[in-house]
């Protein structure tokens, strides 16, 4: 209906705006890996060492709340699957 239009109308716009913000905005330093990081661990550890090491260290917060929204997903499409049954 004619309120489902306008939510996905200002969702959308929420996004177009959200996407041109950040699209111009730069990184702060402090969660930006200084230049030669990765080479250098992945010729210390290997490939999969060099890219878990910062996910698992300096990226960890970021991490874990990637992993909890992901599993509120998957539980809401199960809830909302059932449903339908």
């Amino acid at each position: 209906g004619p309120v489902g239009l306008l939510i996905a109308a200002v969702l959308a716009g929420t996004l177009l705006f959200q996407l041109r913000v950040l699209g111009q905005a730069t990184l702060p330093d402090a969660i930006r890996l200084p230049p030669g990081t990765i080479a250098a661990l992945q010729q210390q550890q290997g490939m999969v060492a060099a890219v878990a090491t910062p996910l698992f260290d300096a990226y960890l917060v970021p991490f874990e709340i990637a992993s909890v929204l992901l599993l509120a997903a998957i539980v809401g499409a199960v809830v909302l699957a059932k449903r339908k049954l």
